[in-house]
């Protein structure tokens, strides 16, 4: 059961500090995250002022909100009102088709009308869609909305406009919005509105979007695979200090595959994507990909095996007995998939690590750009805990381990979800040749400093490597 269902907050009282009481707007009908409901607002706000494409420029930054979330079931204003802090009037201008290919990967959300025939109200607007000659009345909110822009080796250190002439008259500067006016209308107020009106409202799925499809797999697409999505449990009890002590991690292995030469983009189908929480008690756990839509012939064959980390008594690390208490230094948890390609057709795909929750980026994603060379056999998540400028006293990883040549990986970031901030999943491309086998192994791993060492997860893992990549099946 779904425990969001139960979820009640209350963060503003009236003046005789008491709950708001006010009736419901209308009901949700599953629950939204962040990104789903910054597309709720933008088609409330394209509703409202009657345009015909609506955009969220950029998410509100985390300290200007209170929420991220709302439940499924009945919502009210206070609901709506309590996500984000500051309030912001709904704008409206005038932008061609091109100005708005030349803004949209500064846009989270971009909504067209859904009276255009061309949509079915299943999906965002995409790139492909906008037709550059037309011009759009377009809805949005303040923040993040396109304003001066300029390049910055060229701009004046002061800036003497005199008249808006000759603010518009130097080349470097643009402003990519006509006509644009305030409507009186709050953000909230039209996504009100739209509840009430709709009475009954759904997440508006992504389709094309390979980072939003997994950042929320079970309401987005992404049809050009087959997705196998395996849940893992990272227990990194006792293996953390402070407020990492008993945390319980979440990751996910997400697994798409194609047969080689198809496209990369696809529309969405249905029977295409599995949920499965990999028992890591069990001996082994299957899947078949010819039960999906594609009826690819590759099975795959799940194991998982839990290790501690003990120090040698000579120099290095070595893996020990789950249970095994002296000397242990950090635990860790190894998923190897088995996949057997048994039909006459190439495979390809991609293999993506992501987290139960956006992350920061800087730092988090491993390793960094300066050692990729040296350390070419892990790709990931990596987090790091202790006091600045001094090493690190946990740390703890998501990897993607490769036993031979490093595949191509890539970070998934979502677009303006904020400074520094948005990490999505790690990516590396998957080829599997026909009648072949490949072993892709997940490592979720934790690292606690001994007292008096300068030592760090990556010389763990540098001592480790022979052991996690070996094939011992």
């Amino acid at each position: 059961m779904d425990s969001r269902s139960f979820e009640t907050r209350h963060l503003i009282f009236d003046a005789a500090w008491k709950a708001d009481a006010s009736p419901p707007l209308g009901k949700l009908e599953r629950a939204f995250d962040y990104p789903q409901f910054l597309r709720l607002k933008t088609d409330a706000m394209r509703e409202a002022a009657g345009a015909d494409v609506g955009v969220i420029w950029e998410h509100t930054p985390p300290w200007n909100r209170w929420g991220d979330s709302l439940p499924a079931g009945p919502v009210t204003l206070h609901d709506l009102a309590t996500i984000d802090m500051l309030p912001e009037n709904i704008g409206v201008a005038e932008m061609t088709g091109a100005e708005l290919l030349h803004s949209r990967p500064s846009a989270t959300t971009l909504v067209a009308d859904r009276r255009d025939p061309a949509h079915d109200g299943k999906a965002h607007l995409s790139a492909a869609d906008i037709d550059p000659a037309r011009t759009y009345r377009v809805a949005m909110g303040y923040f993040g909305m396109p304003s001066y822009g300029a390049e910055p080796d060229r701009m004046p250190k002061l800036f003497p406009f005199a008249t808006p002439e000759d603010f518009l008259a130097v080349r470097t500067d643009h402003i990519a919005l006509k006509d644009f006016r305030q409507l009186p209308t709050q953000v909230i107020e039209a996504t009100a509105q739209y509840i009430r009106k709709h009475e009954r409202v759904s997440p508006r799925p992504v389709c094309f979007d390979l980072t939003e499809y997994i950042m929320d797999p079970e309401d987005n697409e992404y049809g050009a695979c087959d997705w196998l999505h395996l849940g893992v449990e990272a227990p990194w009890k006792d293996a953390g200090k402070g407020a990492d002590a008993g945390r319980t991690d979440r990751y996910t292995l997400n697994l798409g595959l194609r047969a080689a030469g198809e496209p990369e983009a696809a529309p969405p189908r249905g029977n295409s994507k599995r949920f499965i929480d990999l028992d890591v008690t069990a001996k082994g756990t299957s899947f078949t990909f010819a039960g999906l839509d594609k009826k690819l012939p590759v099975a795959v064959t799940m194991t998982a095996r839990r290790h501690t980390i003990a120090a040698r008594e000579t120099e290095g690390y070595r893996l020990a007995d789950a249970e095994a208490n002296d000397g242990v230094v950090g635990r860790c948890l190894l998923v190897n998939l088995r996949l057997a390609d048994a039909g006459p057709t190439d495979v390809a795909g991609t293999a993506i690590i992501s987290a139960s929750e956006l992350r920061q980026v800087w730092r988090q994603t491993w390793p960094d750009e300066e050692d990729k060379g040296s350390r070419g056999f892990y790709a990931g998540y990596h987090r790091a805990r202790g006091e600045e400028r001094k090493p690190p006293e946990h740390e703890d990883a998501a990897l993607l381990l490769f036993a031979g040549e490093m595949p191509k990986t890539a970070t998934l970031i979502a677009p303006n979800a904020g400074y520094n901030f948005g990490l999505a999943g790690v990516s590396a491309s998957v080829a599997l040749k026909a009648g072949s086998t490949l072993s892709l192994r997940l490592l979720l791993i934790a690292f606690d400093r001994p007292p008096g060492s300068d030592a760090g997860l990556a010389q763990v893992l540098d001592a480790l490597r022979e052991d996690l990549t070996r094939n011992d099946e």
